[in-house]
């Protein structure tokens, strides 16, 4: 049904049908991702959706629910599920900011309670190695999360250090915006 709905022509219909199966992909990640159906099914979806440019934003949300990061323990799987969005990310800097914006809530976090640094360190790591800006971006976001809760550790303000060094001017300047108590 989602390919059929891309494939169509594009008016208002179509797009608020596009939009209500995306969401209902999005939100029964959280319902059926344990079933051996639904990881594929989100999977297809994300790359119907990430395929078209103005259905970017929805990829990426079921792409965030998949990795179930709000739930995921196993830092490793948390890197990989990041480095994914950064690459559906890859060239949309503003929407990997408002990505970026949520990831305290998405990873469990609420209002600065966060308190899971080695959750996200090699997600953050492996970020900050992109050379990309949205994988910047997001590493940005993680070394602020991680090292304010690990109390600003060498391998936090070592990442951070990287991150303002980034070959990108807009992680450049986010990065020198995090206050890292040193």
């Amino acid at each position: 049904m989602l390919a059929r709905l891309l494939d169509a022509d594009l008016d208002e219909r179509t797009w608020s049908r596009t939009v209500c199966v995306a969401q209902f992909i999005e939100f029964g990640n959280s319902r059926h991702s344990d079933t051996a159906w639904w990881p594929p099914l989100a999977r297809r979806a994300v790359d119907l959706l990430a395929a078209r440019p103005l259905h970017a934003a929805r990829a990426v949300d079921i792409a965030i629910g998949a990795a179930r990061l709000d739930g995921e323990r196993d830092p490793e799987r948390v890197a990989a599920g990041l480095a994914a969005v950064a690459d559906l990310l890859r060239d949309r800097p503003v929407l990997a900011v408002q990505v970026r914006d949520r990831l305290d809530r998405l990873l469990g976090g609420f209002r600065g309670s966060w308190t899971e640094p080695a959750k996200v360190l090699p997600a953050a790591r492996l970020l900050s190695g992109g050379d990309d800006v949205a994988a910047h971006l997001l590493a940005v976001g993680l070394v602020q999360m991680g090292g304010r809760a690990a109390g600003w550790t060498a391998d936090w303000r070592d990442l951070l250090k990287m991150l303002r060094g980034s070959a990108h001017v807009e992680a450049r300047q986010d990065a020198w915006d995090v206050v890292s108590e040193e």
